[in-house]
């Protein structure tokens, strides 16, 4: 579809095609494609290119070649909503080169690649009340540049991390999400991002429930609750500079924030650290963190260990055991 149509396309069966499945293409073009089954096709299940502003619900896509829905180019915008996307050999979502579509309330689960993969400067969708689990990849993967705002999906189950955010110039708002049971790590920031992370409740993943890494990372990590997770809550690492404020972070099978290596200089304030297995904020490998103004209580051992060539600014924080 091209050139200004507007046709309805619905309850369709689509397999094994070449290419996409479904096209739309240009601005002015916007059909409404609903609960169509797209399945088995060496390309994209539903492809939307060039400005086009279809209206995409409530079909079935599974087992293609290229990503379930992909959107890409500037103006294109169109409306994904409560769409079933599954067992594909790549991503299951893939939105670049400066596309704003509207994502909300998919199901995306079991595909190769990242559940949901954003790209490109200029790319900023909105994304909210989605489900992604069980995939291959990560749940939901923005590099590049992008900015979208994640809000309010559940992503848990996934092979690797729950949200991996990386590359200079990328800046997400990710807010009041379930990232939870990963195989990996919940929330992955490295490689000079610099996301808002507010709200979001993460728990019993099996590595860090969030991981900062990388100088020039400096995302603001806000009101967040971390819990359950087998390694620490908060993890930051090779000269990462992060904002970590009024969160609360507690019983993680390590320490609740543990910062490393030379140049790591967070600011840590605001937080509560309990009732973790390990210390409540470790320190080492030459990190020069500020720590100040924290209720760190419970914790199975030293409330703040410092260690290694750590150079940390400590105070004004209510301590106990």
């Amino acid at each position: 579809m091209r050139d200004g149509a507007s046709p309805r396309i619905e309850e369709n069966q689509i397999w094994a095609n070449t290419l996409c499945g479904i096209e739309t293409v240009d601005s002015g073009t916007h059909p409404l494609v609903r609960a169509n089954r797209i399945h088995d096709g060496h390309g994209a299940g539903i492809g939307v290119h060039g400005g086009a502003s279809p209206q995409i619900e409530k079909n079935e896509i599974w087992a293609n070649t290229h990503a379930g829905i992909q959107v890409s180019g500037p103006q294109s915008d169109p409306y994904v909503r409560a769409n079933r996307i599954y067992n594909g050999a790549s991503c299951g979502i893939l939105v670049a080169s400066a596309a704003k579509p509207r994502v909300e309330e998919n199901s995306v689960w079991a595909n190769a690649d990242a559940g949901v993969h954003v790209s490109g400067l200029g790319t900023d969708p909105l994304m909210k009340a989605n489900r992604v689990q069980g995939g291959w990849g990560c749940g939901i993967h923005v590099c590049d540049g992008a900015s979208p705002r994640i809000e309010e999906n559940e992503v848990w189950g996934n092979a690797e991390n729950g949200i991996v955010i990386g590359s200079r110039g990328t800046q997400p708002f990710v807010s009041s999400n379930k990232i939870h049971d990963e195989h990996k790590i919940g929330v992955l920031v490295y490689d000079g991002a610099s996301p808002r992370i507010e709200k979001n409740e993460v728990w019993a993943n099996n590595s860090f429930g969030i991981e900062i890494a990388d100088a020039g990372t400096v995302p603001s990590v806000r009101a967040n609750r971390v819990h359950d997770g087998h390694g620490a809550g908060i993890f930051v690492r090779e000269a990462a500079s992060p904002r970590i404020e009024e969160n609360e972070i507690w019983a993680n099978g390590m320490e609740g924030i543990r910062i490393w290596g030379a140049r790591t200089s967070p600011v840590i304030t605001g937080n509560t650290v309990r009732d973790g297995l390990d210390d409540g904020i470790y320190v080492g490998y030459g990190a020069s963190p500020t720590i100040a103004s924290n209720t760190i209580t419970g914790n199975a051992r030293e409330a703040i260990s410092v260690g290694e060539d750590a150079d940390p600014k400590i105070g004004r924080n209510v301590v106990s055991h």
